[in-house]
């Protein structure tokens, strides 16, 4: 039986989601550019779904190889979470 290996990418989306929000308060809300319309922190939401979504397409394509249909969604969910509440913070 082959060993499972790890899913880097959703990891790794976790954690650039996870430094996308919390960057915003700690150092983009200091500047005008960044604090107005936050699109640096948009951008870097943009690369933890691309990473998300290549981490699941791995996980589901080959659930054998990689802990997929189970440990998959679930670091998906935070990354949502915090994506809509800056957007909602930004909003109102």
């Amino acid at each position: 039986m082959e060993k499972r290996k790890p899913n880097w990418s959703l990891w790794a989306g976790f954690l650039v989601a996870l430094i996308a929000f919390v960057s915003y308060f700690l150092f983009f809300s200091q500047f005008p550019i960044t604090r107005d319309v936050p699109w640096a922190n948009f951008l870097l939401f943009g690369l933890a779904t691309v990473l998300f979504a290549a981490g699941l397409r791995r996980g589901f394509g080959r659930p054998s190889s990689y802990r997929g249909k189970n440990l998959g969604p679930d670091p998906c969910r935070p990354q949502r979470g915090c994506s809509w509440s800056l957007l909602l913070h930004r909003i109102y």
